[in-house]
């Protein structure tokens, strides 16, 4: 359970009661307040609040509160890290799955949306199962709208990570290759092959054709003395 404060204390007090109106009422009044939103105090309040809401909609097996709850939420969603979205959002799933009634499509909207989420972060490997299997479930329903939708992401998703394994193929295979070893990351870092600066090998090969003819000059003028 997620844990609250201030004003969440009263809610679960109302719904530990069995008034979960009054305590539905109270959470939805503090993930609602957008005067705090600066404040990460409060900022985690609301966290908890949407958290609690989303689980005491779970246990009451109402999806279309859920749903309702999740789409009012957004605004508090931008506030706060990708990051602890994406772990909301992972949560919120797991409660529509709970309910038996639930539509799908409220399951694979929000899916829809942690892929993006996975996108910003740089998630790749975690979208990309999602993504592939959330395709074959649209395409059996025929759902254009969020079908596009997914298509869209799921070229976004992969043109990073084919140019990764461009770079794995250039380093496989090529004797040399230009980089940095990050020691703070853990990992090589492969640039693109930068254009070669020749203006010192040609400085080096005008010095070589100066001392040649200072030579000849030289040996032209011991003949002549």
């Amino acid at each position: 359970m997620a844990r609250l404060d201030r004003f969440g204390i009263f809610a679960e007090e109302a719904i530990k009661g069995g008034n979960n109106k009054e305590g539905e009422r109270i959470l939805k009044s503090i993930l609602c307040n957008e005067s705090s939103s600066t404040d990460d105090a409060f900022l985690k309040e609301q966290e908890a609040s949407l958290l609690r809401l989303g689980e005491l909609y779970g246990d009451t097996k109402d999806a279309n509160a859920l749903a309702e709850t999740v789409c009012s939420s957004r605004t508090f969603m931008s506030n706060i890290a990708k990051a602890k979205t994406v772990k909301l959002v992972r949560t919120l799933i797991d409660y529509f799955e709970d309910i038996p009634d639930s539509r799908q499509t409220q399951i694979q909207n929000l899916e829809t949306k942690l892929i993006g989420l996975y996108y910003d972060n740089k998630n790749y490997r975690e979208a990309l199962p999602l993504i592939d299997a959330l395709l074959k479930e649209l395409k059996k329903l025929d759902d254009k709208m969020i079908l596009t939708e997914v298509h869209l992401l799921e070229s976004k998703v992969k043109q990073p990570v084919r140019e990764v394994e461009t770079k794995l193929s250039q380093l496989i295979l090529d004797r040399r290759l230009h980089g940095i070893l990050s020691q703070d990351e853990g990992c090589l870092v492969v640039y693109d092959q930068p254009v070669e600066d020749k203006s010192y090998q040609l400085t080096l090969d005008t010095l070589k054709h100066v001392g040649t003819v200072v030579d000849s000059l030289y040996k032209k003028a011991n003949k002549l003395t």
